[in-house]
């Protein structure tokens, strides 16, 4: 697998009722991929594999990736910046099961004592499962961003998960510059476009505030 199909793969979707999202596809001259908040382009030429074509949603290129009239230049080293200001959280470890109820210990039953009667009833913690509610994750002791953090770039406010992997495609590419693309007026129906290089152009979505309407 080439870098570009490595950069394809870091944009598709994994929502189980978008499967059309889960694999890069081609429409027009274009291969493209998206999670349904960034979308990433690239033309078919420079793709070394056939994906399958898709002509739904139709005129991907022409409705998202329209011509911008505010174009500023943004550098590699000014998104690290950004992204060593995200303040870290537990780096969670997905570890494939339930974990215990710490009141019941997985028993999923208390005993109630009176005197010299005993009682078991189900673990009001768990309510008689025997495991927590935390089911199938748990810390690894390592910290790691807050993808869900906002970062600031020219303006517009983005969810740092989107701005790291857009600096992960640039290393990808070996690239250390690009230019933002925008629109004086943006609407909710805008994305920002980043073009990487001649032939890649990433979109994504701002975070919808009032700061977002642009007039410089």
């Amino acid at each position: 697998m080439n870098n570009i199909q490595k950069i394809l793969e870091l944009y598709c979707g994994d929502n189980p009722l978008r499967k059309n999202l889960h694999q890069p596809f081609q429409q027009g001259d274009h291969v493209f991929a998206s999670d349904g908040h960034t979308l990433i382009r690239v033309p078919a030429s420079r793709v070394p594999v056939q994906y399958a074509i898709q002509d739904k949603p139709s005129n991907i290129a022409a409705n998202h990736f329209r011509p911008a009239d505010i174009a500023t230049p943004v550098t590699l080293k000014e998104l690290t910046e950004r992204i060593d200001e995200v303040p870290k959280i537990p780096e969670m470890e997905d570890i494939g099961e339930c974990l215990p109820c710490s009141e019941c210990d997985g028993d999923g039953q208390v005993v109630w004592e009176y005197r010299h009667w005993e009682k078991e009833f189900d673990c009001p913690e768990c309510d008689g499962t025997g495991y927590s509610d935390e089911a199938t994750f748990k810390e690894t002791g390592k910290t790691v961003p807050d993808m869900n953090h906002t970062i600031t770039l020219h303006g517009f406010k983005f969810k740092a998960e989107y701005i790291i992997r857009l600096s992960l495609t640039m290393l990808l590419l070996k690239t250390d510059a690009a230019t933002m693309k925008s629109h004086s007026v943006h609407t909710f129906k805008d994305g920002v476009c980043f073009s990487l290089t001649e032939y890649v152009d990433v979109l994504i979505k701002p975070l919808l505030t009032s700061e977002n309407v642009i007039n410089n």
